[in-house]
């Protein structure tokens, strides 16, 4: 009898005092709008000169075609083996439009990152300079994810999952013809 009573106590004070309360707790006050910029302006030759400079340097970091990335793998299994890594790398099938973007084709790559040294405890600091080095890649790698294995101390594996990325044929052929 007594926990009956508790029980009810409890849900008499809920109902009474934390459910009318709990009203100005969850009102949620949104953000007033703001107006956006006007998008029909004209726009200058030194914004179209800047906006241009900028598309090349972004162009820069996209590969040309799929031929180019056994050259860039090239260069990172051998930064890997002389940082004392096994390095294994395997291309999957391109992507086209990824996320949407008609005028670019991606293209993944896994990596496979094995560590035989006897000091497994150093793999780490040698694991991030191997990523350094992709991160300072030209064309640029974009790295998706990294998994690490270890097998007691240290780091004796790791899988790096990278994408490059291309205009697609579509894309050159239609400014082929421009």
């Amino acid at each position: 009898m007594p926990v009956v009573l508790l029980c009810a106590g409890a849900i008499c004070w809920a109902l009474y005092f934390r459910l009318p309360a709990s009203d100005h707790l969850l009102k949620v006050h949104a953000r007033s709008f703001q107006s956006s910029k006007e998008t029909n302006r004209l726009v200058t030759a030194e914004e179209v000169s800047a906006m241009r400079k900028q598309m090349q340097e972004r162009v820069a970091n996209l590969i040309r075609t799929r031929k180019e990335i056994p050259s860039l793998l090239s260069q990172l299994d051998s930064k890997a083996r002389e940082l004392g890594w096994r390095c294994e790398a395997s291309l999957k099938p391109p992507v086209a439009a990824p996320g949407g973007v008609k005028e670019l084709t991606l293209h993944p790559v896994v990596v496979e990152l094995r560590y035989d040294y006897v000091q497994p405890e150093r793999a780490y600091s040698v694991l991030l300079a191997w990523l350094w080095t992709v991160s300072t890649l030209q064309p640029r790698a974009e790295l998706n994810s990294l998994k690490l294995q270890s097998l007691g101390q240290g780091l004796n594996a790791a899988q790096v999952e990278l994408s490059f990325f291309s205009f697609n044929s579509y894309y050159d052929a239609k400014h082929e013809q421009e």
